[in-house]
C-alpha cells in the first residue's frame, strides 16, 4: 500500500508526475450532481503521512468509506483487445453519474508472470474510498517457455499497455470514470511498461489518445529500468527478446 498512500498524498496536493502536468483532485467533476465521500480519520491521516501504521488504514477504511464506494468489483474480464490476455477489471462505486479520475494499475512480475487480480485486496478499496475508479490489467506476458514467433516480443507489452488506456478513454464513463482524467500506476516490471508508455507518444498517438488525459503517472519500484544490471540471483544481466 506504499504506492497508494504516496499516490494519494500527490493527488491531495494537485502535483503532477513524470511532467504530465498537474494531478486531479479526487473527487467528482465540477458541474456533475453528487459528491464523492470523503474519508477522514487517524488511520487515513497516519497513512497520508507515512508513520509507522499507516499500512492499517484499509481496515479502517472498511468500516468508514461510503456504501456505494464499498460495492468493489463493477466488471470483470473486460477485454480491451483480441488476445485472450488483454483483460481487465474495473472497481468503483455503482452510482455512475458521477465522473471520477480513475487509476489504472499494471501489474509486476519480471515482464513473465503476474495477474491483474494479485494484491488487489487493498488497492482498490482505497482508491475508491479517495474518490476514484480503479481499473487493473493483465498484458500478454513473455512467458520464455513459449517458442519465438507465440511469445510476446518489445513493443507487445507496452502496446497492451496503451490500448488498455484507450479502452478506459473510450468506455470508462460507462462506470462512472471521468475519461479525461487518468492516472497510470505501474509495480516494477508494470512501473517499466508505464514508464514507456507515458515518455514515448508514439504508443498513444498510434491510439489517438491525446496526452492532455493522461494526467499521472507513478512508477513504483524501478530496478526494472535498468536492464544491463545484474539484479542478482538467475536473473540475466540483460532482457532479451
Amino acid at each position: 500500500m506504499r504506492v497508494a498512500k504516496v499516490f494519494h498524498v500527490l493527488m491531495a496536493s494537485g502535483l503532477f508526475l513524470a511532467g504530465c502536468g498537474r494531478l486531479p483532485a479526487a473527487g467528482v467533476q465540477p458541474g456533475v450532481e453528487g459528491v464523492a465521500g470523503a474519508v477522514t480519520g487517524p488511520a487515513v491521516e497516519a497513512a497520508a503521512r507515512g508513520v509507522s501504521g499507516g499500512d492499517r488504514h484499509v481496515a479502517a477504511l472498511a468500516t468508514t468509506m461510503p456504501i456505494s464506494a464499498r460495492e468493489g468489483v463493477l466488471a470483470r474480464d473486460l477485454a480491451y483487445g483480441a488476445h485472450r490476455v488483454q483483460k481487465l477489471d474495473v472497481y468503483g462505486s455503482r452510482v455512475t453519474s458521477m465522473r471520477r479520475p480513475v487509476v489504472v494499475y499494471v501489474h509486476g512480475g519480471g515482464w513473465r508472470m503476474g495477474d491483474k487480480a494479485h494484491q488487489m485486496v487493498d488497492k482498490p478499496a482505497y482508491f475508491n474510498a479517495q474518490g476514484y475508479v480503479f481499473v487493473s490489467i493483465n498484458y500478454r506476458l513473455a512467458d520464455p517457455a513459449l517458442p519465438v514467433g507465440k511469445r510476446p516480443m518489445h513493443p507487445d507489452q507496452v502496446r497492451d499497455v496503451a490500448s488498455s488506456l484507450g479502452w478506459v478513454r473510450s468506455n470508462i464513463a460507462r462506470y462512472g470514470g471521468d475519461p479525461s482524467r487518468i492516472a497510470l500506476i505501474g509495480h516494477s516490471a508494470g512501473a517499466h511498461l508505464a514508464a514507456l508508455v507515458a515518455s514515448n507518444p508514439r504508443f498513444l498517438n498510434e491510439l489517438r489518445f491525446p496526452f492532455s488525459s493522461l494526467k499521472g503517472v507513478i512508477a513504483n519500484d524501478t530496478a526494472s529500468y535498468d536492464l544491463t544490471t545484474p539484479q542478482g540471483g538467475n536473473n540475466p544481466a540483460l532482457i532479451t527478446n
